[in-house]
């Protein structure tokens, strides 16, 4: 993923509702205009960070946007400690940050707060994963699959769990349930046909594959798996045929540019700033109308995000 301060971008929204200096507002501009740039060397094959974003990282000493999340989310459960959705937001950020045992002590503020529904189980799966505590993390998602809304992410993670535990058959088992959930996650479909690889089950491995290539006929990790898999039970032509149709896309991926998810981000940071104002307009408390604002340009940076890294699969190796 690309070294930069993305959250630049989300700091130019933050500075024109608290009516910072313009020269702030100026900056913030300018990183997204480099940004946007860097963004397109990526997709055009370019694998190292261009020099317009390079300097950015020492620009400026403002608090990353992720920080300004974590002291939004902080300063109103200061007011309202009882917000379990807060806690998860809270959970949730802090992880990404990078603070798990933080983000664990948060998240169970959240399932003590709201114990009935799946979000704050998952979300405290998540940390105790990340803290390599997977058997913690199992019970957790266990838990998060039995309430509502059923989360399609603990069903892979707890499957991923069984499978690394040698449980074969209910990791199987979880992985088609989150596979039912979300038919459109080639990733899923992924994990589970080099599952069947390892275990010598190419036949089932194969028609994975290429379910998930019906759900993206551009998957170039699902071509190679599908190529190893179909080289183990003897069928070389259509092996060579898709190693070299996985080689074609990985041509033509250095030309792909998702213009529309590009134009729709400002567009949803601009949808955040309305809302922002017309709640202070209508004497709406400050930090929980900021924090609504944070949530929102959250959500934008995550979904820019993973756009880069869709580009970068696309022109990425091959899968092993």
């Amino acid at each position: 993923m690309l070294s930069l301060r993305i959250e630049d971008r989300h700091n130019v929204a933050l500075a024109m509702n608290k009516r910072l200096p313009h020269h702030t507002v100026r900056h913030g501009n300018h990183c997204l205009a480099a940004l946007r740039k860097d963004f397109f060397s990526v997709v055009h094959g370019k694998k190292t960070m261009s020099k317009n974003t390079a300097h950015l990282q020492d620009s400026t000493n403002a608090p990353s946007f992720q920080d300004q999340i974590i002291d939004l989310c902080r300063s109103w459960l200061a007011r309202d400690p009882e917000d379990a959705d807060a806690w998860r937001f809270l959970a949730e950020s802090l992880l990404r940050s990078g603070s798990a045992s933080e983000a664990e002590r948060a998240a169970r503020q959240a399932v003590a707060r709201l114990p009935t529904m799946a979000g704050p189980y998952k979300v405290l799966g998540d940390c105790l994963l990340a803290q390599r505590r997977a058997a913690e993390a199992a019970t957790a998602y266990v838990e998060a699959i039995a309430r509502p809304p059923v989360p399609a992410g603990a069903y892979f993670n707890l499957a991923q769990i069984r499978f690394a535990e040698g449980a074969a058959q209910e990791g199987e088992k979880l992985c088609r349930r989150a596979l039912e959930l979300r038919p459109d996650e080639p990733a899923g479909y992924l994990f589970m046909a080099n599952q069947f690889v390892r275990m010598e089950r190419h036949e089932e491995a194969v028609a994975l594959l290429q379910l998930a290539l019906t759900s993206n006929p551009d998957c170039i990790s699902a071509y190679d798996v599908l190529a190893k898999a179909q080289s183990k039970t003897g069928k070389f032509l259509e092996a060579m045929d898709h190693s070299s149709k996985a080689n074609e896309l990985r041509v033509s991926a250095r030309h792909f540019v998702d213009m529309t998810s590009w134009r729709g981000l400002p567009g949803q940071i601009g949808d955040a700033l309305k809302l922002y104002g017309h709640q202070l307009a209508h004497g709406g408390d400050p930090i929980r109308a900021s924090l609504n604002l944070a949530r929102a340009a959250d959500l934008c940076a995550r979904q820019l995000l993973g756009l880069v890294e869709a580009c970068k699969v696309k022109i990425g190796p091959r899968a092993p």
